[in-house]
């Protein structure tokens, strides 16, 4: 009995080690890592001011996610006025010459470009702003918006009960991304695909590479047809992913080409 307990008291304390370090989150930046952003940084204001930077310091960390680092700098080449951030309705107010970025891919974004590069969305814009305004609380209310704010269009969510048999899924993006190429990994399909297909991509080409701007009825559209193995419910759990991302404006298994 005493052995039992003993092996019960293990497994627990096993269970609670492994648990720690699944939930650890990162809250500090190796000596390593912060080399890396710095040089990311300076290149990244090269870019801006011609050649001519001053001094830069970066200045708070906020986390890591999905492998991208959300980094506070603070910088003379940073606007000098109060301005903000405002991303699907979430704000971020700053301090003259600083401003929050990311670094991903060895290079460094703004934090409007990381969203519309699918680096982060509003859940972790959630998160991020909530350790962010613990030290910054910015009563400043005539904030100038950082290039423009992004505004996600309404969703239309599927309706179950209009679905038509379609062993499908038809992906329709919102406009904010429009010129972001998605990939079948992006959309996290764990059922069996028969075919990924990006609906729109010739006249999404032609469009691009030809410089003209896209018709206004254009949309991004991919489909992602299944074997006919996979059953409704299925169909329906994988829809309901979908519409958890901001990217997407639709999904439904309904199929009719668009643009």
């Amino acid at each position: 009995m005493i052995n039992k307990i003993k092996k019960i008291f293990i497994f627990i304390g096993m269970f609670l080690f492994i648990l720690s370090f699944i939930s650890c989150e990162k809250t500090t930046l190796t000596t390593y890592e912060k080399e890396k952003i710095d040089i990311a940084f300076e290149n990244y204001l090269l870019s801006k001011n011609d050649g001519n930077i001053s001094t830069f310091e970066l200045k708070d960390f906020y986390g890591k996610y999905n492998g991208s680092l959300i980094i506070l700098y603070k910088s003379e080449h940073i606007s000098d006025e109060y301005r903000k951030d405002t991303i699907n309705k979430i704000e971020f107010k700053y301090h003259p010459n600083e401003q929050i970025f990311v670094y991903a891919n060895e290079k460094i974004y703004s934090l409007k470009e990381a969203y519309l590069n699918i680096l982060i969305q509003s859940e972790e814009l959630k998160n991020i702003k909530n350790k962010y305004d613990i030290k910054n609380n910015i009563n400043e209310i005539n904030c100038i918006e950082i290039d423009n704010e992004i505004i996600l269009e309404e969703k239309i969510i599927f309706n179950e009960n209009e679905h038509g048999g379609w062993q499908i899924v038809s992906i329709y993006i919102d406009k904010n991304f429009m010129h972001y190429q998605f990939t079948q990994e992006t959309f996290e399909v764990n059922l069996p695909v028969r075919e990924f297909i990006w609906v729109t991509e010739n006249i999404y080409r032609a469009c691009t590479e030809k410089g003209m701007e896209f018709p206004k009825s254009f949309r991004q559209l991919y489909v992602i047809k299944f074997v006919q193995e996979v059953k409704d419910e299925d169909l329906f759990r994988f829809i309901k992913q979908l519409e958890s991302y901001d990217f997407v404006m639709q999904a439904t298994t309904y199929y009719s080409s668009v643009g």
